[in-house]
């Protein structure tokens, strides 16, 4: 018998690109996930941001006791506080009323005051940026959490201790 080496050649080349491009299509999407996991760790607790949250967290901390025990019960009743920049006014801030123009200043589309543990809390009222936010969070801590959407699309969290345990 006879072998047909240009079928032969042929259907070995045809077998050999295939697996290469089935190899180069995998590493593709491997690194465009990676891609894309490194691009959104740049809109998660930002340096700027933080810094930003840090000077909410003095200001709460600067506050008389009364009222940050007022601000713990209505989180503890309400879940979380949430804050809205709605035409240069925030809604829901009545321990934070003064503060108008720090929340204006920094830049903040929306402001979320809750317990460290926000597993159980309904987030259907906030953005899907916030809410992949949320999902990343790790909730060791004990204290109450302070989480922003910013403008520029970003989000940052930082705990703050509020007293009243």
């Amino acid at each position: 018998m006879k072998k047909n080496s240009k079928a032969f050649a042929l259907v070995e080349t045809l077998i050999v690109s295939t697996i290469i491009a089935s190899i180069l299509i995998y590493m593709f999407v491997q690194f465009n996930k990676l891609d894309e996991n490194y691009n959104e760790s740049f809109r998660y607790n930002d340096v700027d941001d933080l810094y930003k949250l840090d000077s909410i967290k003095e200001y709460i901390n600067s506050l008389d006791n009364e009222s940050i025990i007022n601000i713990g019960s209505k989180i503890n009743n309400d879940d979380m506080i949430v804050m809205n920049k709605n035409d240069d006014t925030y809604t829901n801030i009545e321990y934070l009323d003064n503060q108008i123009d720090l929340l204006a200043n920094l830049d903040i589309k929306t402001l979320v005051l809750t317990k460290a543990d926000i597993n159980n809390v309904d987030t259907s009222s906030l953005s899907k940026t916030l809410k992949n936010m949320i999902k990343k969070i790790d909730n060791k801590s004990d204290n109450y959490r302070i989480i922003a959407e910013f403008n520029n699309g970003e989000c940052a969290t930082i705990t703050v201790n509020l007293g009243d345990d």
